[in-house]
Protein backbone atom coordinates (compact mmCIF):
# COMPACT_ATOMS: atom_id res chain seq x y z
CA UNK A 1 0.00 0.00 0.00
CA UNK A 2 1.25 3.49 -0.76
CA UNK A 3 2.22 5.69 2.04
CA UNK A 4 -0.11 9.08 2.21
CA UNK A 5 1.45 11.95 0.61
CA UNK A 6 1.28 14.80 2.63
CA UNK A 7 1.24 18.34 0.52
CA UNK A 8 1.58 21.54 2.07
CA UNK A 9 -1.50 23.95 2.67
CA UNK A 10 -1.57 26.25 -0.26
CA UNK A 11 -3.02 29.11 1.58
CA UNK A 12 -4.60 31.02 4.73
CA UNK A 13 -8.48 29.75 6.01
CA UNK A 14 -10.78 32.33 5.85
CA UNK A 15 -10.71 32.85 9.20
CA UNK A 16 -7.00 33.65 9.04
CA UNK A 17 -7.50 36.10 6.72
CA UNK A 18 -10.38 37.77 8.37
CA UNK A 19 -7.79 38.12 11.26
CA UNK A 20 -5.34 39.06 9.34
CA UNK A 21 -7.31 42.43 8.20
CA UNK A 22 -9.17 43.10 11.21
CA UNK A 23 -5.25 43.46 12.21
CA UNK A 24 -4.49 46.26 9.47
CA UNK A 25 -7.73 48.03 9.78
CA UNK A 26 -6.53 48.29 13.75
CA UNK A 27 -3.30 49.65 12.75
CA UNK A 28 -4.94 51.62 9.70
CA UNK A 29 -6.95 53.42 12.69
CA UNK A 30 -4.03 53.96 15.00
CA UNK A 31 -2.07 55.45 12.23
CA UNK A 32 -3.84 57.30 9.73
CA UNK A 33 -4.89 60.09 12.92
CA UNK A 34 -1.01 60.62 13.33
CA UNK A 35 -0.57 61.02 9.61
CA UNK A 36 -3.18 63.24 9.10
CA UNK A 37 -1.48 65.69 12.35
CA UNK A 38 1.61 65.68 10.88
CA UNK A 39 0.70 66.40 7.26
CA UNK A 40 -1.86 69.31 8.52
CA UNK A 41 1.60 70.04 10.71
CA UNK A 42 3.66 70.33 7.88
CA UNK A 43 0.93 72.68 5.80
CA UNK A 44 0.44 75.05 9.03
CA UNK A 45 4.32 75.24 8.77
CA UNK A 46 4.69 76.13 4.94
CA UNK A 47 1.65 78.75 5.86
CA UNK A 48 3.69 80.52 8.74
CA UNK A 49 6.86 80.18 6.62
CA UNK A 50 5.06 82.27 3.67
CA UNK A 51 3.53 84.71 6.50
CA UNK A 52 7.15 85.27 7.52
CA UNK A 53 8.57 85.87 4.22
CA UNK A 54 5.45 88.48 3.46
CA UNK A 55 6.35 90.06 6.83
CA UNK A 56 9.72 90.90 5.20
CA UNK A 57 8.39 91.99 1.88
CA UNK A 58 5.99 94.70 3.93
CA UNK A 59 8.99 95.65 5.94
CA UNK A 60 10.96 96.46 2.57
CA UNK A 61 8.03 97.95 1.09
CA UNK A 62 7.64 100.58 4.07
CA UNK A 63 11.59 101.01 4.01
CA UNK A 64 10.83 102.15 0.05
CA UNK A 65 8.24 104.34 0.88
CA UNK A 66 8.79 106.78 3.80
CA UNK A 67 7.55 104.56 6.03
CA UNK A 68 4.20 104.02 4.78
CA UNK A 69 2.42 100.90 5.55
CA UNK A 70 1.20 98.40 1.97
CA UNK A 71 -2.42 99.45 1.68
CA UNK A 72 -5.02 96.54 1.73
CA UNK A 73 -6.51 97.89 -1.98
CA UNK A 74 -6.13 101.09 -4.36
CA UNK A 75 -9.38 101.45 -6.52
CA UNK A 76 -7.03 104.02 -8.42
CA UNK A 77 -4.59 101.70 -10.07
CA UNK A 78 -6.94 100.19 -12.30
CA UNK A 79 -10.47 101.98 -11.76
CA UNK A 80 -9.55 103.71 -15.15
CA UNK A 81 -8.08 100.27 -16.96
CA UNK A 82 -10.03 97.04 -15.76
CA UNK A 83 -7.37 94.94 -16.72
CA UNK A 84 -7.71 91.53 -14.62
CA UNK A 85 -6.30 91.25 -11.25
CA UNK A 86 -3.15 88.93 -11.32
CA UNK A 87 -3.82 88.03 -8.03
CA UNK A 88 -7.43 88.11 -7.64
CA UNK A 89 -8.90 87.90 -11.55
CA UNK A 90 -12.08 89.09 -10.37
CA UNK A 91 -11.11 92.52 -8.91
CA UNK A 92 -10.83 95.95 -10.63
CA UNK A 93 -8.51 97.47 -8.54
CA UNK A 94 -4.91 96.15 -6.43
CA UNK A 95 -4.89 94.17 -3.20
CA UNK A 96 -2.28 94.18 -1.30
CA UNK A 97 -0.26 91.02 -2.69
CA UNK A 98 -0.08 92.69 -5.86
CA UNK A 99 1.21 96.09 -4.26
CA UNK A 100 3.96 94.32 -2.80
CA UNK A 101 4.70 92.15 -6.32
CA UNK A 102 8.29 93.82 -6.40
CA UNK A 103 9.06 92.83 -2.77
CA UNK A 104 8.74 89.13 -3.54
CA UNK A 105 10.09 89.16 -7.06
CA UNK A 106 6.82 88.27 -8.18
CA UNK A 107 6.43 84.92 -6.56
CA UNK A 108 2.78 84.73 -5.90
CA UNK A 109 2.57 81.30 -3.83
CA UNK A 110 3.42 83.52 -0.73
CA UNK A 111 0.63 84.76 -0.52
CA UNK A 112 -1.46 81.31 -0.16
CA UNK A 113 -2.29 78.62 2.60
CA UNK A 114 -2.03 75.38 1.25
CA UNK A 115 -4.82 74.17 3.58
CA UNK A 116 -7.08 76.68 1.32
CA UNK A 117 -8.91 74.61 -1.50
CA UNK A 118 -11.86 77.14 -2.07
CA UNK A 119 -11.81 81.12 -2.57
CA UNK A 120 -9.69 83.05 -3.56
CA UNK A 121 -6.79 81.44 -5.76
CA UNK A 122 -5.34 79.57 -2.35
CA UNK A 123 -5.10 83.09 -0.63
CA UNK A 124 -5.45 82.72 3.03
CA UNK A 125 -3.21 84.83 4.66
CA UNK A 126 -5.49 87.79 5.48
CA UNK A 127 -4.28 91.28 6.13
CA UNK A 128 -5.80 93.32 9.35
CA UNK A 129 -8.34 95.47 8.14
CA UNK A 130 -9.35 98.32 9.13
CA UNK A 131 -6.98 99.39 12.01
CA UNK A 132 -3.66 98.88 9.56
CA UNK A 133 -4.78 97.72 6.15
CA UNK A 134 -6.65 100.73 4.53
CA UNK A 135 -8.51 100.80 1.54
CA UNK A 136 -7.14 103.77 -0.67
CA UNK A 137 -9.59 105.21 -3.25
CA UNK A 138 -7.67 108.27 -4.10
CA UNK A 139 -4.59 110.13 -2.49
CA UNK A 140 -1.99 108.59 -0.23
CA UNK A 141 -3.05 108.80 3.26
CA UNK A 142 -1.85 105.43 4.37
CA UNK A 143 -0.42 104.35 7.77
CA UNK A 144 3.23 105.05 9.15
CA UNK A 145 5.10 102.63 10.76
CA UNK A 146 5.66 105.20 13.97
CA UNK A 147 1.85 105.37 14.09
CA UNK A 148 1.74 101.71 15.98
CA UNK A 149 2.53 102.10 19.41
CA UNK A 150 3.65 98.27 20.41
CA UNK A 151 4.84 96.72 16.72
CA UNK A 152 5.94 93.79 18.93
CA UNK A 153 2.56 93.03 19.69
CA UNK A 154 0.04 94.40 17.10
CA UNK A 155 -0.83 91.96 14.98
CA UNK A 156 -0.84 92.27 10.77
CA UNK A 157 -1.58 89.16 9.35
CA UNK A 158 -3.13 86.00 9.79
CA UNK A 159 -4.98 83.21 8.47
CA UNK A 160 -8.72 84.13 7.88
CA UNK A 161 -11.74 83.05 5.47
CA UNK A 162 -15.37 83.35 5.18
CA UNK A 163 -17.58 82.70 8.05
CA UNK A 164 -20.65 80.87 8.17
CA UNK A 165 -23.98 82.20 9.35
CA UNK A 166 -23.69 80.99 12.17
CA UNK A 167 -20.63 82.17 13.64
CA UNK A 168 -21.75 85.84 14.02
CA UNK A 169 -19.78 87.52 16.97
CA UNK A 170 -21.90 87.55 20.39
CA UNK A 171 -20.65 86.96 24.24
CA UNK A 172 -22.06 83.26 24.02
CA UNK A 173 -19.65 82.34 20.91
CA UNK A 174 -15.72 82.12 21.53
CA UNK A 175 -13.78 83.34 18.08
CA UNK A 176 -12.18 79.63 18.54
CA UNK A 177 -15.84 78.29 17.60
CA UNK A 178 -15.91 80.57 14.60
CA UNK A 179 -16.59 78.59 11.42
CA UNK A 180 -15.98 78.91 7.87
CA UNK A 181 -18.34 78.72 5.20
CA UNK A 182 -16.36 75.41 3.70
CA UNK A 183 -13.90 74.15 5.47
CA UNK A 184 -10.82 75.22 3.27
CA UNK A 185 -12.37 78.77 2.18
CA UNK A 186 -9.92 81.52 2.21
CA UNK A 187 -9.45 85.25 1.81
CA UNK A 188 -7.30 88.25 1.34
CA UNK A 189 -8.37 90.03 4.63
CA UNK A 190 -9.33 89.86 8.23
CA UNK A 191 -11.47 92.65 9.83
CA UNK A 192 -11.40 93.93 13.48
CA UNK A 193 -14.23 94.50 15.77
CA UNK A 194 -13.61 98.23 14.86
CA UNK A 195 -14.47 97.66 11.34
CA UNK A 196 -18.06 97.38 12.66
CA UNK A 197 -20.76 96.51 11.26
CA UNK A 198 -18.82 94.30 8.71
CA UNK A 199 -16.95 92.70 11.32
CA UNK A 200 -20.19 90.74 12.48
CA UNK A 201 -21.47 90.32 8.97
CA UNK A 202 -21.36 85.96 8.08
CA UNK A 203 -22.81 84.41 5.17
CA UNK A 204 -22.54 84.46 1.08
CA UNK A 205 -26.33 86.94 1.57
CA UNK A 206 -25.14 88.88 4.36
CA UNK A 207 -21.01 88.89 2.60
CA UNK A 208 -17.96 90.68 4.25
CA UNK A 209 -17.58 88.88 7.33
CA UNK A 210 -14.20 87.80 6.74
CA UNK A 211 -12.15 86.77 10.10
CA UNK A 212 -9.21 85.16 11.59
CA UNK A 213 -9.33 81.59 10.78
CA UNK A 214 -8.07 79.10 13.25
CA UNK A 215 -7.14 76.69 10.63
CA UNK A 216 -3.90 74.78 11.90
CA UNK A 217 -5.19 72.13 14.47
CA UNK A 218 -7.36 74.90 16.00
CA UNK A 219 -4.82 78.06 15.52
CA UNK A 220 -4.11 80.56 13.28
CA UNK A 221 -0.55 81.32 12.24
CA UNK A 222 -0.17 84.99 13.03
CA UNK A 223 2.56 87.80 12.06
CA UNK A 224 3.52 90.38 14.47
CA UNK A 225 4.51 94.00 13.03
CA UNK A 226 8.13 93.75 14.25
CA UNK A 227 8.03 90.16 12.28
CA UNK A 228 7.66 87.83 14.94
CA UNK A 229 5.89 84.93 13.79
CA UNK A 230 3.46 82.65 15.74
CA UNK A 231 0.57 80.03 16.24
CA UNK A 232 -2.01 81.11 18.22
CA UNK A 233 -6.07 80.94 18.51
CA UNK A 234 -8.65 83.20 17.55
CA UNK A 235 -9.18 83.62 21.06
CA UNK A 236 -5.77 85.46 21.89
CA UNK A 237 -6.12 87.63 19.10
CA UNK A 238 -7.81 89.99 22.00
CA UNK A 239 -11.46 90.41 19.83
CA UNK A 240 -13.26 89.24 23.09
CA UNK A 241 -13.54 89.50 26.61
CA UNK A 242 -12.29 85.95 27.73
CA UNK A 243 -15.01 86.38 30.73
CA UNK A 244 -17.65 88.05 29.88
CA UNK A 245 -17.27 87.62 25.78
CA UNK A 246 -17.95 91.60 24.94
CA UNK A 247 -16.51 92.85 22.38
CA UNK A 248 -13.17 94.82 22.96
CA UNK A 249 -12.73 97.94 22.33
CA UNK A 250 -9.66 99.96 20.29
CA UNK A 251 -6.94 100.50 23.12
CA UNK A 252 -7.98 97.27 25.09
CA UNK A 253 -4.42 96.23 26.94
CA UNK A 254 -5.50 92.53 25.16
CA UNK A 255 -6.47 93.92 21.69
CA UNK A 256 -3.51 92.82 19.10
CA UNK A 257 -4.93 94.15 16.41
CA UNK A 258 -5.37 97.46 17.25
CA UNK A 259 -2.47 100.16 16.95
CA UNK A 260 -2.66 101.24 20.64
Amino acid sequence: MQPTKHHPRAGFTLIELLVVIAIIAILAGMLLPALAKAKEKGLGTRCQSNSRQIAFAYKFYTDDSDGKIVELARDSDMVLNPIPNPILPSALHKWWPDLLAKQVSGNRDIFKCPSVKVGTTGIGIGMNHSELGKWIPTGNNSFKEHEIAKPEDTIILADAGQMDLNSIPSPTLSPDNWKLQTPFSGTQLWRTPSNTPYYERTGVGAGNGERVANRHSGRAAAVFMNGRADFMPASKFGFQDPTTGATLPVGHPLALWDRQ
